[in-house]
């Protein structure tokens, strides 16, 4: 048979299918929305508005502020021939995964130091983890203070402040140099990203145990597991 294109209103970043198999699955879109929809009939069935439940955090070297709201495309402008509609570059859901009985749908954020669990019979919030709230790492803190801000527009938190001894900073100052003549533009993962990246919190994704009495979360800096 031929193929059938279910519309959703923007980008879908991730895909997860009902493990009751009842033809449902769901759709994470770049609109901060999860969409549900019945496979067999191509019907929308239900959808998660996740806009006010991920939080996401602000990177230092951010220059526009978390917002939530929908149709505004960070870095460009408010004007609306600038906005991309329907479409939030800074809170969106890119990996979900259902839990075994069906239940219950996890939802992470690369940009949020949050996952949200969601009760799939009434696609509203069951619970939020926080993953950390250490400071150290860029993206943890929704709001920023603009006063630590350098002439520059540079956030100090990306200036190495450390007190140790010289024979100690000339060391980490020679493998700093090494590190920017070898480091690539835009790359965050792997031995050509910037140190910068390497105190940047992001969440790539999220998936239950067997018996889904766990679930674990992979971030830069390790893998969560919660029970």
């Amino acid at each position: 048979g031929g193929k059938e294109t279910l519309q959703c209103p923007s980008s879908v970043l991730s895909v997860a299918f009902d493990p009751r198999g009842n033809d449902v699955c769901a759709a994470a879109c770049l609109s901060g929305q999860v969409l549900f929809w019945n496979v067999a009939n191509a019907q929308n069935i239900g959808s998660i508005d996740g806009l006010r439940d991920i939080q996401s955090g602000r990177q230092w070297g951010d220059m526009f502020s978390a917002t939530h709201m929908k149709g505004i495309k960070a870095g460009v402008g408010l004007k609306r021939k600038n906005a991309s509609e329907g479409v939030n570059l800074n809170q969106h859901f890119n990996a979900i995964a259902y839990a075994r009985s069906g239940e219950l749908l996890l939802c992470s954020s690369q940009n949020s130091p949050f996952v949200s669990l969601y009760d799939t019979s009434s696609f509203s919030l069951a619970a939020r983890v926080t993953l950390t709230t250490n400071r150290s790492m860029s993206g943890v803190q929704v709001l920023l203070n603009s006063s630590k801000m350098t002439e520059a527009g540079v956030s100090w938190q990306q200036h190495d402040l450390s007190d140790d001894e010289a024979d100690d900073q000339e060391a980490a100052r020679r493998k700093q140099q090494i590190r920017q003549t070898e480091a690539l533009p835009g790359v965050s993962v792997g031995e050509g990203k910037d140190a910068y990246t390497e105190k940047e919190l992001r969440v790539w994704d999220v998936a239950f145990s067997a018996d889904s009495q766990q679930f674990a979360v992979a971030t830069t800096h390790g893998v969560f597991v919660y029970a």
